[in-house]
């Protein structure tokens, strides 16, 4: 089966993607059986003011400590497929649906069925593996909640 994207590649570049951007990819079944797409894009350095900056922005000839800039997640596109005409279909709100995302699984549960969590949101660990033992500075394990829409 062919799943071809419902939009035009100008929409999704909205947010940019180069270097100082990373990106996870996540699928997951929700509990009402769609299937979604999503993408996470990560500062990979922000700024006390949030602003995803260039390395370079971290050194300057007066300091003799680099600046601290952790890597931040800055938003979330979802797609959910729809079977019947084979495309991925930009979502707007998740509804009363609830979103986990991590490394090892992701999953998707009714409002309904867990009153302590917030609809259309996405709860999300940090599963950038590789820098957690680099230096505290830069990340380290953390969760955090993204209200969607």
């Amino acid at each position: 089966m062919s799943i071809e994207p419902s939009m035009q590649l100008k929409d999704v570049e909205k947010f940019p993607r180069n270097n100082n951007i990373s990106t996870k990819f996540y699928l997951v079944k929700t509990s009402n059986d769609d299937v979604l797409f999503i993408e996470r894009f990560i500062g990979n350095f922000v700024n006390a003011q949030g602003l995803v900056v260039d390395e370079s922005y971290l050194l300057s000839s007066d300091d003799t400590q680099p600046l601290f800039c952790p890597y931040r997640t800055k938003m979330f596109f979802v797609f959910k497929l729809d079977f019947k005409q084979k495309i991925w279909e930009k979502v707007e709100s998740l509804k009363d649906q609830i979103v986990f995302l991590g490394g090892n699984q992701s999953m998707s549960v009714s409002s309904h069925d867990f009153l302590e969590c917030k609809p259309n949101s996405v709860y999300f660990t940090d599963d950038r593996w590789y820098e957690m033992d680099l230096d505290n500075l830069y990340g380290g394990p953390r969760s955090r909640i993204v209200q969607f829409g």
